[in-house]
């Protein structure tokens, strides 16, 4: 069981409201670009300068969270602890497993959401069919994320991550090859998303060790949470 901590560690308010902030006005502008415009604004319920208020949204939650993280280093130094613990920042295994983590959510949306909105919406494929079609890729990741660490004991995650990578490159230029102005080609596309499963499945398997094993104790033990944030 993990050691208790020598001293309460009182819980960061200011860091969690920030943090709460931030993130929400970039993702709520992000979503609001679409219905709100760009730059020209189509009918949002104010403007900034005459612009959309949709990137003024996104950029004022960048902003805190940039305060975020000044935050947390103040924080640290002072009690000791914080929710973004400074090795999270300097050590570069870490950084280079989190944007790994990235890359598993930028592939879902990218290989899965959009293929499925195109094949439905533009090309007119009923849900049963789609969701026949999206079997496959998901057998694909949930093989690849809990068969690798069985089948290699002694694997490299570096490598693997790397193979991931590229298999996730090969599935995406694959899946734009199956479509074709309005239409599909159900073999190739299936084929590629195929390949984004297997990539997802490898980067998930091996993400988490590189981040957990380059980190203090105490600082691995809540990597889970700022993985998935």
């Amino acid at each position: 069981s993990p050691a208790k901590p020598e001293k309460r560690v009182n819980f960061d308010f200011a860091g969690f409201i920030l943090s709460t902030l931030g993130l929400f006005l970039v993702v709520f502008g992000i979503l609001q670009i679409s219905t709100w415009g760009l730059i020209t604004p189509f009918n949002p319920p104010f403007t900034f300068f005459g612009l959309s208020p949709a990137l003024m949204l996104v950029a004022s939650g960048l902003l805190i969270l940039v305060v975020v993280l000044r935050w947390e280093k103040f924080r640290e130094t002072v009690t000791g602890s914080a929710m973004i613990p400074q090795s999270f920042l300097r050590t570069a295994q870490v950084r280079a497993g989190l944007y790994l983590t990235m890359y598993i959510f930028f592939a879902y949306s990218s290989g899965l959401f959009v293929v499925v909105s195109f094949v439905q919406v533009v090309a007119g494929l009923d849900a049963v069919h789609t969701g026949l079609m999206i079997i496959p890729f998901a057998v694909c990741l949930a093989g690849s994320s809990m068969g690798l660490p069985l089948i290699f004991r002694q694997r490299n995650p570096r490598r693997q991550c790397r193979a991931g990578l590229l298999l996730g490159m090969a599935g995406s230029a694959i899946t734009a090859l199956g479509i074709h102005g309005l239409s599909f080609n159900t073999t190739i596309v299936t084929s590629g998303l195929c390949l984004i499963g297997a990539s997802m499945g490898t980067v998930a398997a091996n993400a988490p060790f590189l981040i957990t094993s380059a980190l203090p104790e105490r600082d691995a033990q809540q990597s889970g949470g700022i993985q998935a944030a």
